[in-house]
């Protein structure tokens, strides 16, 4: 989960109207790359345009990110600089203390604590899952891949599907071969999946692929055979 420091304003930004003009009979200096930074910022959020930056960090999708568009009408936007004094770190140190004006100085907290109640129902932003979690998977298809069939080679099948918004397998393909006999016990068992919890961004269900390298070993083909002959 994001952490709240990620949204802080970084220090070391002066807003334009603490420094002193000094001496009014001496040419207006040019503006500063911080100085119009305020200077925008507080044009934005006249215009209702509410805008953060960071560096880009993980989990993409972010539901905390989610709650803020949502919520707060704030857009999130990564960006290749924030060291302190850089054009949108001064940004932030503008738009954080209008925005807690508007909101309130405990928003950022109490839009976490949105985003965590969100996370824990479990389908919000989540990944599809096989049941019983990714992990068992291969030890699932060893179970049902038919051994007798097969020579003792080893190697890998690596093979492809979707599993649509309802959690359903679709379009099981073959992206790298070992052999026919492999392949086709792969395609045969892989289509035969039972139904994975699907994945979900926003709350809605939708269509997520995946790619799944399925191993054959004289290990595994020690362990599984015997259930099935």
């Amino acid at each position: 989960m994001l952490l709240l420091s990620l949204c802080a304003p970084l220090v070391g930004c002066s807003d334009p109207e603490s420094i002193a003009t000094g001496d009014a009979q001496q040419p207006r200096a040019p503006l500063t790359a911080c100085t119009q930074a305020h200077n925008q910022a507080r044009q934005d959020f006249a215009h209702g345009r509410y805008e953060l930056h960071s560096l880009e960090f993980q989990p993409l999708p972010n539901t905390y990110l989610d709650v803020l568009a949502r919520s707060y009408h704030i857009q999130w936007r990564f960006v290749g600089e924030m060291a302190p004094a850089s054009y949108f770190a001064c940004y932030d140190s503008v738009m954080w203390q209008l925005l807690e004006h508007k909101y309130g100085p405990h928003f950022a907290q109490q839009a976490q604590q949105q985003a965590d109640s969100l996370d824990r129902t479990g389908t919000w932003n989540e990944s599809a899952s096989f049941p019983g979690g990714i992990e068992q998977l291969q030890p699932w298809v060893w179970q049902q891949v038919k051994w007798s069939r097969l020579s003792r080679r080893e190697g890998r099948v690596f093979a492809c599907f979707t599993v649509d918004s309802l959690g359903a397998i679709q379009d099981v393909r073959l992206l790298k071969s070992l052999d026919a006999s492999h392949d086709q016990e792969v395609l045969r068992v892989l289509q035969q999946m039972p139904r994975w919890k699907p994945a979900y961004r926003e709350g809605k269900s939708y269509a997520l692929p995946f790619t799944v390298p399925i191993v054959f070993s004289e290990a595994a083909r020690k362990d599984y055979a015997l259930e099935r002959k």
